[in-house]
């Protein structure tokens, strides 16, 4: 593991010992061997939002930095104060691909047979009045509607997992119980089919497809969190490990397994649920400790292993504070940035991926 020192939040590698970062508005490379910084571009922005992004703290809290990012092939795509971007790392060119997008949790990189499309991402927002969701696919310069849930049918996409075929996807939704499930998705045809739902188990962020099982983790504040292994044949469901706190943000690392955090969840009741409330010393959202703590599960072996822990700020009632993020952009090499942790404060750590799956052995 190194630790890197850093105002910016890291959206990628870009080469052997240069990773690309957010500060600002601005997109600038970080040497991690000589911790050299070079500005890149400046990315536009309003008044308002350069005032707001003086401050780090203030600036993570009106979401004025990117919390999703993804590297595919020389373009890393990202998403920052409702426009979708895509820098090239080639040309150093910086392109605006749409505005008035939501902000989801994450980017899933595409290879299937759709040639207009390197991304897909499901809408994510507070919806209260349950709109139309979407799934979107991205590429160089357009984005595309590739589906739609009906109104009233979900609250928002948490998630988009890979499956063995290129073309079939498994959304993971919220968040009320009859809008927690696991929906298949046909990037080719466009059709969704709801595999399961209705239920606080299904609800999740996180996920891991191997072999026609799911392994999905919790992201509910109501009930106790677990890794949870679905069969999409039969429905059966097998509770893995208990978790302390339900889980938003993960990375998936090919071949291997999955990276993930612990994280919050507002626990304020919604109109019609029962489920009680956990009572938790002073910390709100479903966490049943004041640590986050990062965990990397073996998709070879099913184990799982804790690599990294920080003490949670308290700021109540908002997402994914005191939690960790995660990028990559390379094949061997994974980030580890802190959010809000107490003394881990302008640094995130870097991987390999011999290094994350050794801890195991």
């Amino acid at each position: 593991m190194k630790t890197i020192k850093s105002r910016g939040i890291p959206l990628a590698f870009i080469g052997a010992n240069s990773i690309l970062e957010f500060y600002k508005f601005h997109l600038r490379t970080k040497n991690t061997e000589t911790g050299a910084i070079h500005e890149m571009v400046r990315i536009p922005h309003s008044f308002k939002e350069g005032l707001l992004s003086l401050s780090n703290t203030i600036a993570k809290i009106a979401r004025l930095t990117p919390r999703s990012f993804c590297r595919v092939n020389e373009n890393i795509y990202f998403i920052l104060a409702g426009r979708l971007y895509r820098f090239n790392i080639t040309t150093k060119s910086l392109y605006e691909i749409a505005n008035h997008v939501t902000n989801p949790f994450s980017i899933t990189e595409y290879h299937g047979s759709r040639e207009d499309i390197e991304i897909i991402f499901g809408d994510y927002s507070l919806n209260p009045s349950r709109e139309q969701v979407n799934i979107w696919g991205a590429s160089k310069d357009k984005i595309t509607k590739i589906c739609s849930f009906r109104k009233k049918e979900i609250r928002h996409v948490h998630n988009i997992i890979p499956t063995n075929d290129d073309d079939v996807f498994l959304a993971l939704t919220g968040d009320d119980d009859n809008e927690c499930g696991i929906w298949e998705v046909n990037i080719k045809t466009g059709m969704i089919n709801a595999k399961f739902f209705g239920e606080q188990k299904y609800r999740s962020c996180a996920g891991w497809y191997s072999d026609d099982t799911l392994m999905v983790i919790g992201d509910s504040p109501f009930e106790r969190n677990y890794l949870r292994f679905i069969s999409l044949k039969t429905g059966e469901i097998r509770n893995g490990p208990i978790l302390d706190a339900p889980v938003i943000y993960s990375l998936q690392i090919p071949e291997k397994g999955l990276l993930f955090s612990l994280s919050a969840e507002p626990n304020k009741l919604n109109n019609g649920t029962s489920h009680p409330k956990i009572p938790i010393d002073g910390i709100h959202g479903g966490v049943l400790s004041k640590w986050s703590k990062t965990y990397v599960f073996n998709c070879n072996d099913s184990s799982l292993n804790e690599i990294a822990q920080g003490e949670k700020m308290a700021m109540p009632y908002k997402f994914g504070y005191g939690t960790y993020m995660f990028a990559s952009g390379a094949r061997d090499w994974y980030i580890i940035i802190p959010k809000f942790l107490k003394r881990q404060n302008n640094r995130y750590y870097v991987f390999s991926k011999d290094e994350l799956f050794r801890k195991q052995q």
